[in-house]
């Protein structure tokens, strides 16, 4: 099992690549997870929603709030699980 952290869902490129990343893996049989820390950060909301329709693998949104505002301490709570 390969598991990839990162911080924001948002950006379309990192969407493209991670679809990619899924696919690979995926034709080679290895199970692989993503799970991104929040949606967004404070800043992007103001440019556009997010596109989800570039994120084509399987992820978790571990955070439902701007990835500015998490606490550092909630944060690495959450990611020691």
């Amino acid at each position: 099992m390969i598991d990839i952290y990162h911080n924001i869902l948002w950006p379309r490129y990192k969407g493209a690549v991670f679809s990619e990343a899924y696919s690979h893996a995926h034709k080679a049989g290895h199970k692989v997870r993503f799970f991104h820390i929040s949606s967004t950060g404070y800043g992007r909301t103001a440019y556009s929603s997010v596109d989800t329709s570039y994120h084509r693998y399987p992820y978790e949104i571990l955070f439902d709030e701007p990835y500015e505002a998490i606490p550092t301490w909630k944060m690495s709570l959450r990611l020691m699980r």
